[in-house]
């Protein structure tokens, strides 16, 4: 526990709150900075309650919920994976997901929400933990920078009708 944050992993009745906090933290980290048309389209799939209840029901997904008094305020979403095609092959499980609503950023949960996936990384003998981030999203770039990601390449992400570019980040975890 951190700061009155608690950490679990996510269950099935979980999934309209991730759906809605998938949307809400999504929104606040891109509106303004992409089409709000693209924005819908992207947002109605991705965070749809349909979506994620399948993705709690798939064992290759892990997700871990962080809770401030009760409420969930942030979540973290693993998928076992291949890395895109461009880069080298290595044993890696990618961080599909990381958020937390905005006033609850900078109390640390996005890090605790890490630690989790890390543990859970090793636990399962990978050897790196990668993900996939907007090339024009400098906060979060920064934010894994700090904690030890290291760029190893980049893959176009299909976001709405628009084409953006993704760098590809890696932490080694050993």
């Amino acid at each position: 526990m951190l700061n009155n944050t608690k950490l679990r992993a996510a269950v099935e009745t979980d999934y309209k709150l991730l759906a809605n906090l998938g949307l809400k933290t999504f929104k606040q980290a891109y509106s303004g900075t992409v089409r709000s048309r693209d924005m819908n389209l992207y947002v109605k799939k991705a965070f749809s309650k349909n979506n994620i209840l399948k993705e709690l029901k798939d064992k290759s997904f892990t997700i871990f919920v962080a809770l401030k008094n009760n409420k969930i305020v942030g979540y973290a979403k693993l998928l076992e994976s291949r890395i895109p095609e461009s880069s080298k092959n290595f044993k890696g499980i990618e961080l599909v997901r990381l958020y937390v609503l905005k006033n609850y950023q900078r109390q640390k949960i996005g890090a605790k929400l890490l630690e989790e996936c890390i543990k859970t990384a090793k636990k399962s003998k990978f050897k790196f933990l990668w993900l996939g981030v907007w090339e024009k999203n400098y906060n979060a770039i920064v934010f894994y920078k700090k904690l030890g990601f290291r760029l190893f390449g980049k893959c176009k992400f299909n976001f709405g009708t628009v084409i953006h570019n993704d760098l590809l980040m890696r932490k080694k975890l050993s």
